[in-house]
């Protein structure tokens, strides 16, 4: 007997784990600033500098990482970074300069666990039906995001922002009992084939580029402006 695509688990697993280790730390990092304004001495233009900062900083960590290791494995070492960067956030002493690092931290743990490994994993899973399994990804980051919005405003009423960035921390952890036990990298894995098709697709091979033909490319240039403007 023909067993159940598992296509589609995958995609509900991954809503909930790149909303929980993007979409709610992402989102709303911006509800802290005032309090980082106010424990740091800091001025809104040196918090608001920490992402982009960082960002550049961590340019690297994409091409290095995401063609070496399992998509799997990069969620569970950045969502754990982005943990220690939130608890960071929380227990830090008042210094801009800690600050700045444990944002690169985070950033990093953003560029592994964000949005490169969610898609690798779903386009491994879907040929013809990607774009509305990647929709159904995407919407998981803003459902998750606008969630957290709410718990976090509660958290930082009833407590204070340090135990509201400290349980964000150890909110985001969340999702490796679903990377663990339900999300695999590849249909192949669990011997099956892209969109439950009895047999693999067919392989094209796609002729090698140099950086001269991409620099002239105009869908490279299109592509990084429209990166960058994001």
């Amino acid at each position: 007997m023909k067993r159940p695509f598992y296509g589609w688990w995958i995609v509900a697993a991954t809503f909930v784990t790149f909303g929980l280790s993007t979409g709610v730390p992402y989102y709303n990092m911006p509800l802290f600033y005032d309090y980082f304004m106010r424990d740091l001495n800091a001025s809104r233009a040196d918090i608001t500098l920490g992402f982009p900062l960082a960002a550049v900083l961590t340019l690297w960590v994409g091409p290095v990482f995401l063609h070496r290791f399992s998509p799997r494995k990069l969620i569970l070492a950045g969502t754990g970074l982005t943990c220690l960067a939130l608890i960071g956030f929380g227990q830090m002493a008042a210094s801009l300069m800690l600050y700045y690092a444990f944002y690169v931290v985070y950033a990093v743990g953003y560029f592994i666990s964000g949005p490169p490994p969610h898609q690798i994993i779903v386009s491994h899973w879907f040929r013809r039906k990607r774009g509305m399994a990647m929709g159904i990804l995407y919407v998981g980051v803003g459902a998750l995001g606008s969630a957290g919005t709410f718990l976090l405003k509660y958290l930082i009423e009833r407590y204070d922002h340090h135990v509201a960035l400290t349980l964000l921390g150890v909110m985001v952890l969340l999702a490796w009992p679903l990377v663990l036990f339900m999300i695999k990298d590849k249909p192949s894995d669990m011997g099956q084939n892209p969109d439950g098709d009895a047999e693999p697709p067919k392989e094209t091979l796609v002729a090698s580029r140099t950086y001269k033909e991409l620099l002239g490319s105009y869908p490279f240039w299109l592509l990084l402006i429209g990166s960058l403007c994001s």
